[in-house]
């Protein structure tokens, strides 16, 4: 029987997961006439008891909340998170019999179908799959994000950004700057100008799929910059960069610091900040650490052996995704 107030949303474009929680949240607040309570759970930082005491409610304290938990770890593949999966699975049954007022959002990249919490998420949960749009959806997805700037897109320049490969809130940032950059139509000739540090994109996009734990994109994003010709020591140095960052963003977000406030602080810019925000549930301070001992190792096999540097990296990718040193 499925539990009205609780959604599983998975599936790789999280800009998609977003504009469904967006959603789902502006529903309770035209219900309730006031917008509810929202909290967000690091779930990968607590225990079976700690969820338990994050998911109580009582409405004496908020006629409505909606708390989202994104992408925890318990939901992987793997077993290196799902060992207590019997205690997370009761934590969440109960919270599921609280009653009205309260609305749980659980997110997931992949539906992995033979994990416990998946299980019951599909048994009680209204589960909403949002894939990665097709070509045809994306096209028109993109010329409505131009038309609702009052600009619009010529063939050419449509299908290169449509073809591109990068996820949908990049798209969105990239149109965003293509508008502020030119007051008329835009054409293919705007987006090859910012299409020309293609390089520098495949690195995020790489450092991404890192971030994201995800090994299969990241070995073909690797494999995508061999063949531009980036040399390893480069990757190495931009993802030591990044998780750098990731570490600084995590420290600020757990001292309870604001999404502006952190990027002054950094120097950086909001929308930056907001995905690697975004990111910090993917990895406890221990795994950081982690990372960081595999950053100094491949850098020291790079300087000190004659170990195949392609090797070296894929290992380094290996284990930053699956946590192991």
């Amino acid at each position: 029987m499925t539990t009205s107030g609780v959604y599983y949303i998975w599936g790789e474009e999280e800009y998609l997961i977003e504009e469904k929680i967006r959603q789902i949240v502006g529903q309770m607040h035209d219900s309730a006439g006031a917008p509810p309570e929202r909290i967000t759970v690091d779930a990968d930082e607590m225990d079976a008891a700690g969820l338990a005491r994050a998911l109580e409610f009582s409405p004496l304290f908020a006629l409505n909340r909606v708390v989202i938990i994104r992408r925890p770890g318990w939901l992987d593949k793997s077993n290196r998170k799902t060992k207590k999966a019997d205690d997370i699975c009761r934590a969440l049954s109960d919270s599921f019999e609280q009653g009205e007022g309260q609305v749980i959002i659980i997110t997931a990249r992949e539906n992995n179908a033979g994990n416990p919490v998946t299980k019951l998420l599909t048994q009680k949960a209204n589960v909403i799959h949002c894939p990665h749009p097709d070509g045809k959806q994306l096209s028109r997805w993109i010329s409505d994000e131009f038309k609702s700037r009052h600009r619009k897109i010529n063939s050419p320049a449509l299908r290169m950004l449509s073809r591109s490969g990068l996820d949908m809130f990049y798209l969105q940032n990239l149109i965003e700057k293509l508008c502020l950059l030119s007051e008329r139509d835009i054409t293919e000739k705007e987006v090859e100008q910012q299409f020309t540090a293609k390089q520098d994109i495949n690195v995020f996009k790489l450092i991404d799929t890192l971030m994201s734990r995800d090994l299969s994109g990241a070995m073909k994003a690797y494999e995508q910059l061999l063949v531009q010709g980036e040399h390893p020591v480069y990757l190495l140095y931009m993802i030591g960069r990044q998780f750098f960052l990731l570490a600084q963003v995590k420290c600020h977000r757990e001292q309870g610091m604001l999404l502006k406030q952190i990027a002054d602080t950094m120097g950086q810019k909001e929308f930056a900040i907001r995905k690697m925000m975004d990111k910090c549930n993917k990895f406890s301070h221990e795994e950081l650490q982690k990372v960081f001992a595999l950053l100094l190792e491949t850098d020291i096999s790079f300087k000190t052996s004659s170990k195949n540097p392609d090797i070296v990296m894929e290992l380094l990718l290996s284990g930053i995704c699956s946590g192991k040193k």
